[in-house]
């Protein structure tokens, strides 16, 4: 259970001012780039009322993001994560109020200088535009399953990061907490659909990546989620457990708005499984030995009344209560020609089970400069983060072993090694002390990811325009583990030595995209588009591992060193030709080509296609349909599509594989482990969706 108490800071104090010094830094960025970027565009602002006031929704929930504008000027601002909102006015000017899946409004200036506002859902939202895969289209001209989750909708709910905050926003997705802080949510898209990786790909800006924990839901315009072929196909080798499409937000033309938001979170100790009692444990394990042998001994411990009086709750040990504290702060403006939007954030979360915690810090820019027919712009987002996680004692979870552990067993035991407690052999029990491992066992990740992209776009003639889109997404991660010493000679589970280990891994991947688009109306009812884009993906993975130990008890290898290095190239390269026809609005047809080539298959089986056809049919547009305006839109629509996977197989999976470690009587030798597989190919699935669209 979660309860959020959410607070509106004015004014720093110096505790904040110590603690936070990342803020700082990005506040005295934001100063300074914006000084650069931002002039006064209405040079009598002297004649002008500053007017304030809240922005709300039919349910009086505060709204944040909308854009308000002074109608004729460039002049405009944004509401703050309470609704709240300021802009200089003058009395007759007319301020328009918009939101995405609101009813824009438009009020005129008066004489009170607050004017607080009440949106209504838009009903007819046909002509909401909504992200796709490499592009836009309309709402009503969708053919496929899509579904749409507003920026409103994403920051209702305080979350730690942009996947904990699409839990229940989309029909078809998944999203299953791990628990621990800063572990990333499994995320599924209409269930299982491979027997090996199931997870979607993330599309943030038209960049690809697999995990989208780095982002701030504060910092998410809008999320598209493609199910369907139709949608999926032109993703490739990508598209077979589904994509879920992200466009950050930009900066609007206006004075400079500044927003600093921050909440406190408390997450309480679940309820806890009912466990035996220690008289019912012996009863139950008693019976167990005598019913697999008549003739057994039960132990000798079963019969001790100190141990019969000895009841240990393992499960309020390894809980705790949980804090999350979150700071953010952007600003966002623009003139005639630029828009900018900086974001800084701070986040600290102490996890539910003993010593595992968050700290995590983010700071976002994106511009974009455009005028005649050129338009350039950036987007950039750069994440590092700290991390104790969730230890696992042989690939069991502390949560595990509390509810298998003998309950007669103390926690601590000064006799022994570090002072806890293990089982021995008479207890017909493996379980390890999940205490003892949440304290002796200590983790440390530290992690920094880079994601951004550059790109331009030329609008050639009228209709026809040309992209380029070039992208980065680094990721440095290392992790440190102790091991400390724990147990005693002869006893089940025992540790006599320091453990150390050391990883570290660094992905790089390099994306390049070019596309032309071609969008025209003939004769007011043949509307055509048509795409094609080439792509390039090169991704390389290195690796350095470690492993010492020490029996001095201390963090420091003495000896037992032992090690490793890696380094993988994955390139992809692909092709894809779309082409969406829809006349007046009523009949609709989409098909598309995608051609993949991965460097995770052998010559033979090296190219993949993926095909994807979708056809449409708004009945609600035909003469002869007159529902009495119950029924606004009533559209049938079916699709069929091929959608790719090549990550069911590993990386040179085609080749042969040697084992160096191999020895042919005494001499070292290199052995051959598994034959060459030129014919190794793609994993495909067929998708065929069928729907029914009524509002």
């Amino acid at each position: 259970m979660k309860r959020f108490f959410k607070k509106r800071i004015d004014t720093q104090s110096s505790n904040v001012q110590g603690k936070f010094r990342f803020l700082k830094i990005s506040f005295v960025i934001l100063l300074a780039f914006t000084s650069q970027l931002y002039a006064a565009p209405n040079a009598s602002i002297n004649q002008q009322q500053e007017i304030k006031g809240t922005v709300v929704g039919s349910d009086n929930t505060p709204l944040p993001g909308v854009n308000i504008l002074v109608v004729g000027t460039t002049n405009g601002a944004e509401t703050d994560f309470d609704g709240k909102y300021t802009i200089l006015a003058n009395k007759g000017d007319v301020l328009q109020f918009s939101f995405v899946g609101m009813q824009t409004q438009t009020v005129t200036v008066g004489d009170s200088n607050t004017i607080n506002i009440t949106m209504q859902e838009d009903t007819n939202t046909l002509d909401e535009i909504v992200v796709v895969g490499y592009g836009s289209q309309k709402k009503s001209d969708i053919t496929g399953a899509v579904s749409t989750v507003k920026a409103a909708d994403l920051v209702k709910i305080p979350s730690t990061n942009a996947v904990e905050a699409l839990q229940g926003r989309a029909s078809g997705l998944t999203v299953i907490n791990n628990g621990s802080p800063g572990s990333s949510p499994t995320v599924r898209i209409r269930g299982i659909g491979t027997l090996e990786n199931n997870n979607p790909v993330f599309v943030v800006d038209g960049i690809t990546v697999n995990d989208i924990s780095n982002l701030n839901a504060s910092d998410i315009e809008s999320v598209s989620v493609l199910k369907d072929a139709s949608t999926t196909a032109v993703y490739g080798s990508l598209g077979a457990n589904g994509v879920v499409v992200i466009k950050t937000k930009k900066g609007k033309k206006g004075k400079v708005v500044f927003n600093f938001n921050t909440y406190l979170g408390t997450q309480f100790k679940p309820e806890t499984q009912n466990l035996l009692n220690t008289e019912q444990y012996i009863s139950y394990a008693t019976d167990m030995i005598l019913n697999a042998d008549p003739n057994a001994t039960v132990p000798a411990i079963f019969s001790d009344q100190t141990v019969i009086n000895t009841n240990v709750d393992y499960q309020d040990a390894i809980f705790q209560d949980g804090t999350t504290n979150n700071y953010e702060l952007s600003a966002s403006g623009g003139s005639e020609y630029t828009s900018f939007r900086l974001s800084g954030a701070y986040q600290k979360q102490d996890g539910i089970l003993l010593n595992s915690s968050l700290d995590k810090y983010t700071f976002r820019m994106n511009s974009e400069f455009s005028k005649g027919r050129f338009t350039f712009g950036e987007s950039l987002g750069v994440t590092y983060t700290e991390q104790n996680p969730l230890i696992l004692a042989f690939s069991v979870s502390p949560l595990e072993n509390a509810i298998r552990i003998a309950p007669y067993l103390p926690i601590l035991n000064p006799n022994n090694i570090g002072g806890f407690n293990e089982l021995t052999n008479d207890d017909i029990n493996t379980a390890r002390n999940p205490v003892r491992t949440l304290n002796r066992e200590i983790q440390k990740n530290k992690r920094i990811n880079l994601l951004g992209n550059m790109y331009a776009k030329v609008k050639i003639i009228e209709g026809l325009e040309y992209k380029v889109n070039a992208g980065i997404n680094f990721f440095d991660n290392k992790f440190k583990k102790t091991e400390l010493p724990f147990g005693v000679a002869g006893s089940l589970h025992n540790q006599l030595i320091t453990r150390l280990s050391y990883f570290d891994a660094r992905v790089n991947t390099i994306t390049f995209q070019n596309s032309l688009q071609f969008k025209k109306t003939l004769n007011e009812n043949h509307n055509i588009e048509v795409l094609a884009l080439a792509e390039q993906r090169k991704r390389r993975t290195t690796t350095l591992s470690g492993v010492g130990t020490t029996d001095l008890g201390i963090q420091d290898l003495s000896g037992g060193l032992s090690g490793g290095a890696r380094s993988v190239d994955y390139n992809r390269i692909g092709y894809l030709g779309r082409i969406n026809y829809n006349y007046a609005g009523k009949y609709i047809l989409a098909a598309s080509l995608r051609r993949d080539g991965s460097s995770r298959f052998g010559a033979n089986k090296r190219w993949g296609n993926f095909p994807a056809f979708a056809a449409g049919w708004v009945i609600s547009k035909e003469g002869f349909f007159n529902p009495d305006g119950f029924i606004n839109n009533f559209k049938l629509r079916g699709s069929w599509g091929l959608a790719g996977n090549d990550k069911s197989a590993g990386d040179f999976s085609f080749e042969s594989v040697l084992l160096a470690n191999f020895f042919y009587g005494n001499a070292p030798a290199l052995a051959v482990s598994s034959l060459p597989n030129p014919d190794l190919q793609w994993e495909e699935t067929e998708i065929t969706n069928i729907g029914i669209d009524l509002g």
